[in-house]
């Protein structure tokens, strides 16, 4: 089988089945006859199947491949959407993606890797397709009170998966488009892969609509965000709804329940048992349940409140619940009535008066009246995990089983380490009241305890005595003593995020390189905690004793409490270059050690260095990183893929980036670079190259963001493509080219050529009350008043008029539009300016580069 050869990159097969493998360099590989399989690997390689039914793959970089006679396969690495296919002509076909841009002819099939293409087939465009269907309402007669769902069916039947999109529940006085009256809900479904559907739901609130009929359907990708194979499918068909009108109705039942004492001497204990229903259909309503004892059945100021209680009851809901009364031994004897009464507490009229009162008659006699603890017992809502804090509820059980009933009773309950009362004890529990004679009570109370209460073992001692200080007849049965555990609540110190700041500079020169990195923390328990910090730059993610320690620190958290620390770590110059993970941790043991590391990845660079003359120079990057110095005179730097450190010197230097493959976004960092210009890498945001010392830059033929504010730089030349870029704090010279351009002065007096295509050109307008602040008095050498536009950003709460502003002068149109600043349109009528030649926005709400 044929090996490469020390022939340049160039391998050639014979005429039987060959398996020919390229290097790293730019390869040339011919299969000649049979069915061969050839492999590109990296660099831009040629790659020739001949006859034969061929396998084809040219790994990384920009391949050209012939597949030659018979049927041959290309494959590609990543999935059929992750590339972009364009029909050349001829037979020739340009598919870019991870592995490259590559050129293809006589290739019959495109193996990816969820999918295999003939040469037809690749070519079409991929389109999503969103349908609903399945409109269903949960109840089509609304209540005002109640919340109404709707559910229904999206489904995604494209040749490609679909995108987020947004849905909206629409309101109609028919079924009909044209009779929509509002949108109720609108909400955003996620992604839906082809050949799948989902079930979705929207809410029609309670209120929301007044009573009557309406029509409901729900629209999916209103705002026509999502291209679709069909844009006809994507409303549900309408459903009818109607919305009743109001009805506020309380229905109260209430009795005296048998067991009540109505014996007065010793004091008569009653109950008054009662139900409440909300029978009304305006939703939760709040409601006064009161009793009386009254000598005539109505309601007056002589009456004897027995018991009050407040609250909300839900729609449909009904609640029960009983007045638990003493009635004081002086009260006259014979017939009185029990009287109860609801009302409503929000202001709602009631429907149904007739059912909001009850009266019953029962007869007190005089008669006669030990106090005893029954039963202590903890509550279903106690939970002794002071995880969010502890809860104990207690609920008490006591009977007078005495003869002579003083005022009242009250009942504690101590917190102690052992089961003695003493001053050292802690009472977190406390009811006073009445009592009844032969009758049982069963008070309920509660206490929280708060994250940090000390957990372990404690007594619960409760007990209960008079009022009024009289002795009980029988003490010992009026304390009960139990053992509760407190468990302690959770602690969990993590680290959220660790970020490479794209001032770093990772290019291992002379002096090394600096790590500039931020670490995020979160106390995710709920005790405050505290940790060490240490930082470690490893070559394979796992911590061992061949790690670099950068950088150690503490830090200290509040429960629920968030921070972040900063580190700058100067790497040193004899590393070598390579792929390193950041590794940082926690240094204290915490609940939950899963997240007490964090690692992410630091690609080190060694750069080639390139050094001009002090003559005018035209210099060249290479592929990889490089340092390049053009020393002085008026240069021409070439800029390539880097990553670079470029410096510009003495003379008027020019960054070209006019032979990148993408468009560039450059920056200034005037905290770590001042005066720099920053190329960031578009994948990561990251800082993907420097320069210094340079005065013009020329742009790629794409899209291109640059912000030249607090650099050097007064010359940019944008090229094609639909650009944004903003001037420095001088007098700038900004040529846009072909394309969509967005060009921002910024202080000084700018020359502006905007180029073909429909631009925008931003001043700022700033009304301080005493004066109009603007940026200098810039020139636009051709506007053209077809289709460019002036950009006017006023501060908050301003408003203004640029028409009212412009004047025309010998050289053109001149738009005064603040104190001393001004921009001239060179060669305009005024009288051609219309309102579509000026946007002015508010700065509270502008975007891009403000």
């Amino acid at each position: 089988m044929p090996r490469p050869s020390n022939n340049n990159g160039s391998i050639t097969g014979n005429k039987r089945d060959n398996l020919l493998t390229g290097t790293e360099i730019a390869d040339l590989i011919n299969g000649n006859a049979g069915d061969d399989t050839l492999q590109g690997l990296g660099g831009d390689d040629t790659l020739l199947g001949d006859d034969g039914d061929d396998l084809l793959s040219g790994g990384a970089g920009n391949d050209s491949i012939d597949g030659g006679g018979g049927s041959d396969t290309t494959t590609f690495s990543g999935n059929r959407d992750d590339y972009v296919v364009t029909d050349l002509g001829g037979g020739a076909i340009r598919i870019s993606g991870p592995d490259g841009t590559d050129t293809l002819t006589g290739v019959e099939h495109y193996q990816f890797a969820d999918m295999t293409q003939t040469a037809s087939e690749v070519i079409l465009p991929r389109l999503a397709n969103l349908s609903v269907e399945a409109l269903n309402v949960e109840d089509s007669i609304l209540s005002p009170g109640e919340d109404t769902q709707v559910s229904f069916t999206l489904v995604s039947n494209g040749t490609r998966d679909a995108d987020a999109t947004s849905y909206e529940l629409l309101v109609a006085s028919a079924p009909d488009n044209d009779a929509v009256l509002q949108t109720i809900d609108s909400q955003t479904a996620a992604g839906l892969a082809t050949g799948t559907s989902q079930t979705l739901a929207a809410s029609i609130p309670a209120g929301s609509l007044e009573p009557g009929v309406y029509w409901v359907a729900v629209r999916v990708d209103s705002g026509d965000t999502l291209a679709e194979e069909n844009e006809t499918d994507n409303l549900t068909q309408w459903v009818q709804i109607t919305v009743e009108a109001p009805v506020a109705d309380f229905r109260l039942s209430a009795s005296v329940d048998p067991a009540s004492d109505f014996e007065l001497g010793n004091d008569a204990p009653i109950q008054i048992d009662y139900t409440l229903e909300n029978i009304s259909n305006t939703g939760t309503g709040g409601y006064q349940i009161v009793s009386y004892l009254s000598r005539d059945g109505t309601v007056s100021e002589d009456d004897i409140q027995l018991g009050e209680t407040t609250g909300t009851l839900a729609l449909g809901q009904t609640i029960s619940g009983s007045f638990h009364v003493v009635l004081p031994s002086d009260l006259e004897g014979g017939d009185w009535q029990v009287l109860t009464v609801v009302e409503w507490t929000g202001g709602e009229v009631e429907t149904n008066p007739a059912d909001n009162a009850v009266a019953e008659t029962i007869t007190l006699n005089p008669a006669v009246a030990d106090l005893q603890l029954v039963s202590a017992t903890l509550g279903d809502a106690t939970d002794l995990d002071l995880s969010g804090g502890g809860q104990l509820q207690m609920t008490y059980a006591i009977a007078d089983v005495g003869t002579d009933t003083p005022s009242g009773v009250r009942i504690v309950t101590y917190l102690s380490t052992d089961d003695q009362i003493s001053e050292d004890d802690i009472q977190i529990l406390g009811i006073t009241g009445g009592t009844f004679p032969g009758a049982v009570g069963s008070p309920t109370t509660s206490h929280w305890f708060p994250p940090d209460f000390t957990p372990g073992d404690y007594y619960l001692i409760s007990v209960i005595e008079w009022a009024d200080g009289t002795a009980d007849a029988t003490p010992g049965n009026n304390v009960i003593t139990q053992q509760v555990t407190f468990t302690p609540a959770p602690s969990d110190l993590a680290i959220t995020n660790v970020t490479v700041q794209a001032s770093s500079d990772l290019m291992l020169d002379g002096n090394g390189g600096t790590l500039i990195y931020q670490v995020e923390f979160a106390n995710l328990g709920e005790l405050a905690a505290s940790s060490g910090i240490s930082a470690y730059l490893s070559t394979d993610g796992t911590l061992s004793g061949d790690d670099i320690l950068l950088d150690t620190g503490s830090i200290s958290l509040n429960a629920d409490g968030t921070g972040q620390l900063s580190f700058e770590a100067q790497l040193d110059a004899g590393l070598t270059a390579g792929d390193y993970q950041l590794i940082v941790t926690l240094d204290a043991p915490d609940d939950n050690d899963q997240n007490n590391v964090l690692t992410t990845a630091v690609t080190l660079d060694e750069p080639s260095l390139i050094t001009g003359t002090d003559g005018a120079d035209t210099l060249t990057g290479s592929s990889g990183p490089d340092v390049i110095n053009a020393l002085a005179g008026d240069d021409l730097i070439f800029v390539s893929a880097g990553p670079d450190h470029v410096d510009g010197g003495d003379g008027f230097d020019t960054a070209d980036f006019s032979g990148l493959s993408s468009g560039v976004t450059l920056i200034n960092d005037p905290y770590t670079a001042p005066g720099d210009v920053l190329m960031l890498d578009p994948a990561t945001g990251g800082l993907a190259q420097s320069f210094d010392n340079i005065e013009a830059i020329i742009g790629t033929d794409f899209n291109d963001t640059i912000s030249l504010r607090n650099t050097g730089v007064h010359t940019v030349n944008l090229g094609a493509g639909d650009d944004i870029a903003e001037g420095s704090a001088g007098n700038d010279t900004m040529l846009g080219g072909d394309g969509f351009d967005w060009l921002i002065g910024a202080e000084g007096d700018d020359l502006i050529t905007l180029g073909a295509g429909a631009d925008m050109f931003s001043v700022i307008r700033e009304d301080t009350g005493t004066l109009i602040r603007g940026h200098g008095n810039d020139i636009i050498t051709d506007f053209d008043v077809t289709e460019d536009v002036l950009h006017v950003l006023i501060n908050n709460g301003t408003s203004y008029d640029p028409l009212a502003d412009v004047t025309q002068t010998t050289e053109g149109t001149l738009l005064t539009y603040a104190d001393g600043a001004s921009v001239l349109l060179l060669g305009v009528d005024s009288a051609d300016l219309t309102a579509a030649n000026f946007f002015v926005e508010d700065m509270l709400f502008a975007s891009g580069m403000f």
